[in-house]
């Protein structure tokens, strides 16, 4: 590889510099101001949204349960301070903690909206966070986990540290 230019070492050095002044402002594990999906930031308020449409076909034993699914979402992300961040999450869903999707049976009934995650997150260190309210799920789960879906929202309390190195404890209520 040939070797950077002093423009271009110049340029990367400053880059390094910026980054390393924008870790310390905001701590290294930052998250982004918006849940996942699409995310519009205006000033210190996010807006986020996603919908998901899904056919299932399940089949078991005599049974056949083919049905059509959709799960939509709307959030609002706001950081108050440097340290606090509030957050209200509307989500459709029938009743069940696990799934915010909603199962189409071909009639006219009206389906439901609901609060999905209303919280106050403060950051008392870079390295730890306390949040409270209805919250994202605070454990750490492997990707595909069969027993805790990306839906489920606990209520109640939680904090999580994570030290620079990589090391990491949560704690919830």
């Amino acid at each position: 590889a040939a070797e950077p230019s002093e423009d271009q070492a110049a340029e990367l050095q400053s880059l390094r510099e910026r980054v390393k002044a924008l870790e310390e402002r905001i701590g290294p594990d930052a998250q982004p101001p918006a849940a996942a999906g699409g995310s519009k930031v205006i000033g210190n308020i996010a807006f986020s949204g996603d919908a998901r449409y899904r056919a299932e076909s399940i089949d078991v034993g005599d049974v056949d349960n083919d049905r059509q699914r959709v799960r939509a979402r709307f959030g609002v992300q706001a950081k108050i301070t440097d340290t606090l961040l509030t957050g209200l999450r509307l989500s459709t869903g029938e009743g069940d903690p696990r799934s915010a999707h909603l199962t189409f049976s071909g009639g006219y009934s009206r389906r439901s909206v609901g609060v999905d995650l209303v919280y106050l997150q403060w950051s008392i260190a870079p390295q730890l966070r306390v949040a409270a309210g209805k919250i994202a799920y605070p454990n750490w789960q492997p990707g595909q986990s069969v027993f805790i879906g990306g839906d489920f929202n606990p209520e109640g309390w939680s904090s999580s540290y994570r030290s620079g190195s990589g090391w990491f404890a949560n704690a919830h209520h």
